[in-house]
C-alpha cells in the first residue's frame, strides 16, 4: 500500500501545490484504487465548470500517475449555436491541455420522439452510448465523468422522492467500471474556484436554469427549501445517508451473489435458469435481488427495471403460478421472465419486430425450433397411453394427443386476436387474451408464446399456459386401435448445442 501510495505522489502530512481540488481528487484516486499505471482514460468533457476541472487536474497529473488521456464531447442538439459554443470551448480545452478530443453531434429530440422518452432520459442515453463507444474504439480503460458531491446530493434526494431501495439511497459511486468519478468528494463551488485559479472560463448550459426539469427545481427550490426551514446542513445529511446506505447495499449485494449462484440450475449467454424453491426459500430481501441480480446478467443492466416489476415476478413465484413477463430493454431486444413449477427461467430474445408473426407445421414425427418461442418442440407417435408415460407423459412440457381426433398437420404459431379454446377442466370456452391476463402474460410476450393448432385452426393448447379437453387426461381410458400424438418441448437458446443439429426444421 505505502508503494501504491508514494507511486501515486501521496503524502499525507503535505498539501499538493495545485490546491484543495486536486488534493481531494488524489486522496479519493489513493482510497479507491480508482487508477492503475499505464491505462488509458476517456473524459467527458460537456464545457461546463466540472468537467473543465476533472480535465484539466487529471491532465495536470497524468505524468505521475503515468495514465494516457483521451476526452470526447457530445453536442445533444438541442440548444443550437449555444451548444455549438460548448464544442468549441472543449476542443479548445483539449488543445490547450494537449489531449485528443471526438467531438459529435446527436439528434437527442427526435431519439426521444421516436423512443416516448423524456429530453433527460433521452440525452443521457445518447451521452453515454456515445461515451461506451468512443471508449471502445479508442482503446480507453476507463472513462472519466464531472459529477460532484452535489451531484450526489441531488441525486440521493431524487431518489428518495421515487421511493428507492438502498441501491438508490447510495447514489453514485466513485468507481463503477467503466465508469470512475474522481470529483465525487469534490463540491460544485471547488470546480469553479479551480478554474477561476487556472483562468479557464467554463460554459454555463442555460437549460440548468430551467424549471421544467425536475432535478433543476429541486436544486433551486427543494433544497433551499429544506435547507432554511428543516436543516441548515441538509447536505451533509445526504451526504451520511449515502455513505451508510452504500455499505449496507454492498453487503447485501455480496449476500445475494452468493444466493444466486446457488440456485443457479444453468446457464448460458443468453438464459438463465433458477432452482424455484431455493430462491422461495431465501429471505424476501435476497429474493428481490436474486431477481434483479438474474435479469441483470442477462439483460447487461437493470435501467428501467423497476420494483413493480420484482414484485409481480416474485408473487408469481409465491403461488407457483405459470407465467411470463416481458421487460423493457433499451436495445430493443426483449428480456422474459418465466415461472414453471420448479423453475425460473430468464432469457434473451430478439426484437419483437424479427420475430410476429410466425407460423410452422410440426412435422410428425420430427423435431423443430422455433427461436420466435425460444422452445424446441419434438413430436413422436406412440401406440399406447402407456408407451407415452414412459417417455416422461405426464408430465410440465408435454401432452397427448388421440390421433383419430385431430385433423393433421398440428401447427406452431403465434396467437391471433380473437383465438378461443376450451381450456381442460373449464366448462365453455376462453379468450386467450384472457387466458394470457389471467396467467399475467404480458403484450410483448404473448406472441411468443406456442399456440398448437390442428389442419382446421382449432386451438389445442397454449404450450406452458393451458392444454384444452381435446388433450388426453392421464385418467382418460386407453383408445382401441388408435394411436397417439405425444409433443414434447424444451427450452431453446443459441447455446443449446447440439440440438440445433437434430431439428428438421429451424424457424
Amino acid at each position: 500500500m505505502r508503494d501504491f501510495l508514494l507511486r501515486f505522489g501521496y503524502n499525507a502530512g503535505m498539501k499538493s501545490h495545485q490546491g484543495e481540488l486536486v488534493e481531494t481528487m488524489r486522496r479519493t484516486v489513493v482510497r479507491d484504487s480508482l487508477f492503475k499505471a499505464g491505462q488509458t482514460v476517456l473524459v467527458a468533457v460537456s464545457g461546463g465548470p466540472d468537467s473543465t476541472a476533472l480535465l484539466h487536474a487529471l491532465a495536470g497529473m497524468r505524468a505521475e500517475w503515468e495514465l494516457k488521456l483521451t476526452a470526447a464531447h457530445l453536442n445533444h442538439g438541442f440548444r443550437g449555436a449555444e451548444a455549438e459554443g460548448d464544442a468549441e470551448y472543449a476542443e479548445q480545452l483539449c488543445r490547450s491541455v494537449d489531449v485528443p478530443c471526438r467531438c459529435e453531434v446527436a439528434d437527442v429530440p427526435a431519439m426521444s420522439r421516436r423512443l416516448h422518452v423524456s429530453s433527460q432520459v433521452g440525452a443521457r442515453t445518447a451521452r453515454h452510448s456515445f461515451l461506451r463507444q468512443t471508449a471502445d474504439e479508442t482503446g480507453a480503460d476507463l472513462i472519466a465523468l464531472g459529477h460532484t458531491k452535489d451531484d450526489q446530493i441531488e441525486t440521493v434526494l431524487q431518489h428518495i422522492l421515487r421511493g428507492s431501495g438502498l441501491a438508490g439511497l447510495a447514489g453514485m459511486t466513485t468507481l463503477d467500471p467503466p465508469l470512475v468519478r474522481p470529483l465525487l468528494h469534490v463540491s460544485r463551488s471547488e470546480t469553479q474556484a479551480y478554474c477561476a485559479r487556472h483562468s479557464l472560463f467554463p460554459r454555463i448550459d442555460s437549460s440548468n436554469e430551467k424549471p421544467d426539469y425536475s432535478r433543476n427545481r429541486l436544486r433551486a427550490e427543494l433544497l433551499p427549501h429544506l435547507a432554511t426551514y428543516y436543516n441548515q446542513r441538509i447536505g451533509d445529511s445526504l451526504l451520511r445517508l449515502s455513505t451508510l446506505a452504500e455499505a449496507d447495499n454492498r453487503l447485501l449485494d455480496e449476500l445475494a451473489s452468493h444466493s444466486l449462484q446457488r440456485t443457479v440450475l444453468s446457464r448460458s449467454s443468453h438464459e438463465l435458469r433458477l432452482d424455484l424453491a431455493a430462491v422461495r426459500a431465501l429471505p424476501l430481501a435476497l429474493q428481490r435481488r436474486v431477481v434483479r441480480g438474474a435479469i441483470a446478467e442477462v439483460r447487461g443492466s437493470l435501467q428501467d427495471i423497476g420494483m413493480e416489476m420484482v414484485e409481480n415476478v416474485l408473487a408469481a413465484a409465491a403461488t407457483s403460478q405459470l407465467s411470463v413477463f416481458t421487460l423493457p430493454s433499451g436495445d430493443g431486444a426483449s428480456v422474459c421472465v418465466g415461472l414453471t413449477l420448479a423453475e425460473l427461467r430468464f432469457w434473451l430474445l430478439a426484437p419483437a419486430s424479427q420475430t410476429l408473426p410466425w407460423s410452422r407445421q410440426l412435422p410428425l414425427p420430427g423435431t423443430l425450433i422455433i427461436e420466435a418461442a425460444g422452445i424446441i418442440a419434438e413430436t413422436a407417435q406412440v401406440p399406447t397411453m402407456e408407451s407415452a408415460r414412459k417417455r416422461g407423459w405426464p408430465g410440465e412440457n408435454c401432452l397427448l394427443l388421440r390421433e383419430s381426433d385431430h385433423a393433421l398437420p398440428l401447427t406452431l404459431r403465434s396467437w391471433r386476436s380473437g383465438d378461443r379454446m376450451r381450456p381442460l377442466g373449464l366448462d365453455g370456452t376462453k379468450k386467450l387474451q384472457d387466458l394470457f391476463t389471467d396467467c399475467r402474460i404480458s403484450g410483448a410476450a404473448r406472441h411468443r408464446v406456442p399456440v398448437l393448432a390442428d389442419a382446421n385452426d382449432r386451438v389445442l393448447a397454449v404450450l406452458g399456459v393451458r392444454v384444452g379437453e381435446q388433450t388426453v387426461s392421464p385418467s382418460d381410458r386407453e383408445t382401441e386401435g388408435g394411436g397417439y400424438i405425444l409433443v414434447t418441448w424444451t427450452p431453446y437458446t443459441p447455446d443449446s448445442g447440439t440440438e440445433t443439429g437434430r431439428a428438421d426444421v429451424v424457424l
